[in-house]
């Protein structure tokens, strides 16, 4: 059974609970902020599992119980957000670089290996590098499905 909660952002999924089947009760709890942004998600042992953090609505920040936590910077670019560093609690570090005009956003890691993404005027992704080479094409139907 799914319940919902009222936030100021709009109705929000608060809560799963399974009522026949098994042992009923709840599977998964769901909590928000007063701006109604996901701040936690809880068990079905109560245990919380996961832990979001925001500053002025952006995301800085995720953990998972085990406290492995994923930490973004934001700068304001092509006069929207947008992550341009990413790193992990077990080290990992990535910086994001966008070329609006060229349509291409390329991410690197810290030994200097990179991932590249180009896309279309409607953002849809046409290819992807890998570090290791690796070249993928994508192109979608009419209805923008790949």
């Amino acid at each position: 059974l799914l319940h919902r909660t009222q936030t100021p952002a709009g109705e929000r999924l608060s809560r799963i609970e399974l009522v026949q089947g098994g042992t009923c009760g709840n599977l998964v709890e769901y909590r928000y902020d007063d701006n109604g942004q996901l701040t936690g998600v809880v068990n079905r042992a109560g245990t919380q599992v996961r832990q979001f953090a925001y500053e002025n609505g952006l995301m800085t920040a995720h953990s998972n119980a085990a406290g492995f936590t994923c930490r973004y910077r934001w700068q304001e670019l092509d006069a929207a957000p947008r992550v341009t560093e990413h790193d992990t609690s077990d080290g990992e570090h990535y910086r994001f670089d966008y070329d609006f005009a060229a349509g291409t956003t390329t991410v690197t890691g810290r030994q200097g290996e990179s991932w590249q993404w180009w896309y279309d005027r409607e953002t849809y992704i046409t290819a992807h590098r890998t570090p290791g080479g690796g070249m993928y094409r994508f192109t979608y139907n009419e209805d923008h499905f790949p």
